[in-house]
């Protein structure tokens, strides 16, 4: 989803998760959300949102999760601390515009992030119907 903020050329503010159980849960599902510095990072987005999912989530069979971001503000707007790394913010930024160009270019499933204590397996050509996650 950040990459079409990206593409838009807006940040979002607000950050909402929806998590919906299983018919045989005897619970009703969660809907949550926070207020977020202006931000279409990905791993920050993806942050916010593990964040809001683990702070609200206890238990039971999650039947659908749904991702909201909302309260959207202009690209060139942003709030930099004194204490931010202002190279290391345009070097994040830098390495998005050129992950996104790659993907653009050559697919979505051009370039996938290395997830650490998870395996995939990719089935001929790495196609996003094709991929299953493995678990041992």
């Amino acid at each position: 989803v950040a990459i079409r903020l990206r593409r838009a050329g807006k940040k979002t503010t607000l950050v909402s998760i929806y998590v919906g159980f299983s018919k045989e849960e005897v619970r009703p599902s969660i809907h949550t959300q926070m207020k977020v510095e202006p931000t279409n990072n990905t791993a920050i987005l993806t942050d916010y949102v593990l964040n809001l999912f683990h702070n609200k989530y206890t238990s039971g069979a999650v039947r659908s999760v749904g991702v909201n971001y909302s309260g959207f503000v202009d690209e060139s707007f942003g709030l930099i601390s004194l204490f931010d790394d202002v190279d290391k913010l345009e070097k994040e930024e830098r390495l998005q515009t050129a992950i996104d160009s790659i993907r653009e270019q050559f697919g979505f499933t051009s370039l996938l992030k290395a997830n650490a204590g998870q395996n995939f397996i990719f089935f001929s050509e790495p196609n996003p119907s094709l991929i299953r996650q493995h678990t041992a």
